[in-house]
């Protein structure tokens, strides 16, 4: 496979992990501990992707929590519950390796783009087995900016040294198609994750399946 991108940079949660699991339980787990009504998996699932922070205000949100409450001071202690497991339940949707293992045998390099924090992103890589197959992972805290700001791809991308006139952004995310369309880079749409229709309207082009991003690619 001959292309003009050589460098695929992936959104994590929703793209190539489903997190949901791990992330509602340990936000179950922290509105339990403050006596407040815990949300299904289902609910979790459209307050992820804009980071911790946010991800810690709507649950709090949707358990009814008071002002007295302090949201800097939950989301710490929901990152003291989730970082220890966030691989627990946490799996890579199927495809994922093959696909990673496809982009690099054709000469295209891999980076994550996560509005996660970089330590669970990259221990939850590792644990699960993919870190070899990636050559750089841009966190939430890693720079100063994040999605949908698109210098968080940018920044992503040359850290891990790669060329961003040839890159490639893939995602199930609003920031992800947003921060692509603004370097501006293709945006791979990625309709198996956590994301809606409505998220997709910036997209260059929207995948079904991740194991379609290999041959997506090559026509771009």
């Amino acid at each position: 496979m001959v292309s003009k991108i050589s460098f695929a940079v992936f959104d994590l949660d929703g793209t190539l992990i489903d997190s949901l699991p791990d992330l509602a339980e340990s936000g179950a787990l922290l509105l339990r501990h403050h006596g407040l009504r815990e949300p299904s998996a289902e609910q979790v699932r459209p307050m992820i992707g804009d980071g911790v922070r946010l991800l810690v205000e709507r649950l709090l949100d949707f358990a009814g929590a008071g002002p007295e409450l302090d949201r800097s001071a939950a989301t710490k202690e929901f990152l003291a519950i989730y970082e220890p497991r966030a691989a627990q339940h946490t799996r890579l949707f199927p495809g994922a390796i093959e696909t990673l293992k496809t982009l690099r045998a054709c000469g295209i390099r891999s980076a994550i783009c996560t509005n996660k924090p970089v330590a669970a992103a990259t221990a939850i890589a590792e644990r699960l087995g993919f870190s070899d197959l990636i050559d750089g992972i841009g966190g939430g805290d890693s720079f100063s900016v994040r999605k949908p700001n698109p210098e968080h791809i940018r920044l992503t991308v040359h850290a891990a040294g790669g060329d961003i006139g040839q890159a490639v952004m893939i995602g199930d995310h609003r920031n992800d198609m947003e921060a692509a369309k603004g370097v501006p880079v293709p945006g791979i749409f990625a309709a198996w994750g956590y994301g809606t229709d409505e998220m997709s309207r910036d997209a260059t082009i929207i995948a079904e399946n991740i194991l379609q991003i290999p041959s997506i690619i090559e026509e771009l």
